[in-house]
């Protein structure tokens, strides 16, 4: 341990406060669900299995809070640290992909299992959402150098909790905003539909199907779908790439070459983007394979448009040039735009299958299905392009830890 007389590090603290708070919550969040899901394992086993696998989940992300805490305080007690670099060979690819393959099809198996056989499955979402990310890591940073291990392992935390926590608060308000204008509009030009739809979400048992068979007819009238990718693929992809690389913001002041703007950027969107699966794996029923597999694309939509986002940035601040700031946030923004309104489309093609009036053919939920598939291998290439550029820049030279 050594004192080098700087300023008490009083933001490093509160991180740490924020990293550990995190993860405590996410222990005894864990800890009630799997006391739940012992509870109501004779009762229902299908609560219980969702309450095993949720609680898997939050466990795991407490897990992966404990690293960045760790290299927190060994700063904060005035630690030396050495920077850090992802450098393992890229084969390692192959036998991730297929443990991530196996988890998703022994997964998908055990949904239609009953019995004790079946508690196999909640832990099985960690490495169905997890491993994809993992894998995306190492295509985006590998070779970088990334400054100190507190650094890297804290843009990733900071993903995994500041970034949702805002984000859903914004999001939720926006949304509650949103909602109240519809219902709004429904009291007064179709009374009668809002009546039905208030029954349904009363009634004991609430059906989705129904509640969309109601909302169907209004959700695809044009100007609901253009208002749909106004907010989807307008203001939440702008919102969310302006606070979803929060660890890049924090560190930004220690970061000295585009590569590292990169790479904490992408590491950022990686924590934000296993968030945003673990939940998802938590969900049984039987798209679920299918669904944590396309999750894969936007895991690396995620990481790929804040990774631009790191990178303008700090090719701004390098060439003093504003251009690099707005391309790279533009870029990521558009990408993510372009993503959320494909998806948008596919949707809508499938909500028309309920409905008589056919406005989008079911062919066309097919085609925007094949171009999120394109888009996700054009993506990929994209990712591994930049990484191999970034990685041939000139290491920056030592600096104090951040």
């Amino acid at each position: 341990m050594q004192s080098n007389g700087h300023a008490f590090p009083w933001r490093t603290l509160l991180l740490l406060f924020l990293l550990v708070t995190s993860a405590l919550l996410s222990i005894l969040s864990a800890l009630v669900l799997a006391l739940v899901g012992i509870v109501e394992y004779s009762h229902d086993a299908a609560l219980s299995l969702r309450a095993f696998s949720l609680g898997s989940s939050l466990a795991f992300l407490g897990l992966l809070l404990v690293p960045p805490i760790f290299y927190g305080l060994r700063k904060m007690l005035g630690y030396p640290e050495r920077g850090v670099k992802l450098n393992l060979p890229l084969w390692l690819l192959i036998p991730i992909a297929l443990l991530w393959i196996g988890s998703l099809l022994l997964g998908q198996w055990l949904i239609g299992q009953k019995g004790l056989i079946s508690l196999l499955f909640p832990p099985l979402g960690i490495p169905a959402a997890a491993l994809p990310v993992g894998m995306l890591i190492l295509i985006a940073v590998a070779d970088i150098p990334l400054g100190p291990r507190w650094r890297a392992w804290g843009a990733f935390g900071l993903g995994m909790t500041v970034a949702p926590f805002v984000l859903v608060l914004i999001e939720l308000t926006l949304f509650a905003a949103i909602g109240a204008v519809l219902v709004l509009y429904l009291a007064v030009a179709h009374p009668e539909v809002l009546s039905a739809l208030l029954e349904a979400v009363n009634s004991p048992i609430v059906s989705v199907d129904l509640l969309t068979e109601h909302l169907a007819p209004y959700l695809l009238q044009p100007t609901v779908l253009i208002g749909s990718l106004f907010v989807v693929a307008g203001i939440v992809p702008v919102l969310e790439e302006l606070i979803k690389p929060v660890g890049l913001w924090l560190f930004a002041a220690r970061l000295e070459t585009p590569s590292q703007g990169f790479a904490l950027g992408a590491l950022s969107g990686a924590g934000y983007a296993l968030v945003e699966s673990l939940p998802i794996a938590s969900e049984i029923d039987n798209t679920w394979g299918g669904v944590l597999f396309a999750r894969f694309g936007t895991s690396l939509m995620h990481i790929l448009s804040s990774g631009l986002v790191g990178w303008g940035f700090l090719k701004a601040r390098q060439s003093h040039r504003k251009r690099y700031l707005l391309g790279g946030y533009g870029l990521a923004v558009t990408l993510h735009g372009t993503w959320n309104a494909i998806s948008v489309l596919a949707v809508t093609g499938a909500l028309t299958e309920i409905r008589e009036e056919v406005i989008a053919s079911p062919d066309r939920t097919i085609a925007a299905i094949a171009a999120l598939g394109l888009l996700m291998i054009v993506l990929l290439l994209v990712l591994r392009k930049i990484n191999r550029r970034l990685r041939s820049e000139p290491s920056p030279a030592e600096t104090p830890p951040q």
